[in-house]
């Protein structure tokens, strides 16, 4: 599993260590294994996300945790 956090912008850096915290905490919690946390300062508005999508290509990651579905997109899918 890994986990995914996402700010939209420089000044929301700080809150990406908070995000990744939370979730990693909540993961292990469940007693799932976190093998990769990753960071990204990306936009909401689409999905260029060179290090998002570099994860969703692992095969050895079948999952990915986020704080919040925003995290990923913010007004939806591509």
């Amino acid at each position: 599993m890994a986990v995914y956090a996402r700010g939209s912008s420089s000044d929301q850096r700080s809150d990406l260590d908070g995000q990744v915290a939370r979730v990693v905490e909540f993961v292990t919690h469940k007693g799932w294994p976190v093998v990769r946390t990753v960071t990204e300062v990306r936009s909401g508005l689409n999905g260029h996300r060179p290090k998002l999508m570099k994860v969703s290509a692992d095969p050895s990651i079948a999952i990915a945790a986020v704080e919040d579905r925003d995290g990923l997109l913010r007004f939806g899918a591509e």
